[in-house]
């Protein structure tokens, strides 16, 4: 399965240039729309899913952007920009949403996480953003390290979200990106921009 999806990502990557060659333009990373902070009051209000009538939540977007710069000494500086948003509909999803792990290497501290910030949006409307102390980074061994952080005041149909940006030394330890989940994904979106 994981020669498959290299060998997609892989064509992928090929088509891209390919893309980027006939058109003559590499794309401005404004074209994707992160949209932190605006969430429809449609969201707000849904009462379960439509499509999955039984699911505790549902992932409402989960957007990224890999974008490659080459720096003057011509090394690749990839960038890794992600924004999640999840409908918590019972509280047997708090669980598995309401702490979040965000793993990085030691060799990525130079790039680190950056403009990282996380919101709960209760049903009514109140917006309570996490401050800079809410985010913990831990040591997981030599190598690896993780920034976490827990939601405050969850409540059944509160929306979550979360945005962040990470640098990596090299383009062999990008993220891995799954379209589904083990809850509705009504919106999964990743781009490459690639010049």
């Amino acid at each position: 399965m994981q020669k498959l999806i290299s060998v997609i990502f892989f064509l992928f990557l090929i088509y891209a240039q390919i893309l980027a060659q006939k058109t003559g333009k590499v794309r401005d990373e404004n074209f994707i729309n992160f949209d932190f902070g605006n969430v429809d009051k449609a969201d707000l209000d849904m009462k379960y899913y439509p499509l999955d009538s039984s699911a505790e939540a549902v992932v409402l977007t989960e957007k990224a952007l890999i974008s490659i710069t080459y720096a003057l000494d011509n090394t690749q500086e990839p960038k890794f920009h992600y924004l999640k948003r999840v409908k918590l509909f019972e509280k047997s999803a708090f669980k598995d949403n309401g702490y979040i792990k965000i793993w990085y290497t030691r060799n990525d501290i130079k790039g680190k996480l950056t403009k990282i910030k996380a919101a709960v949006i209760q049903p009514d409307g109140t917006r309570k953003e996490l401050t800079k102390i809410d985010f913990v980074d831990k040591k997981v061994n030599e190598y690896y390290f993780t920034r976490n952080f827990a939601f405050p005041e969850l409540t059944e149909g509160c929306i979550i979200e979360y945005e962040y940006e990470k640098a990596f030394s090299s383009i062999s330890t990008l993220p891995r990106w799954t379209f589904q989940e083990n809850v509705p994904v009504r919106h999964s979106e990743l781009w490459l921009n690639i010049p």
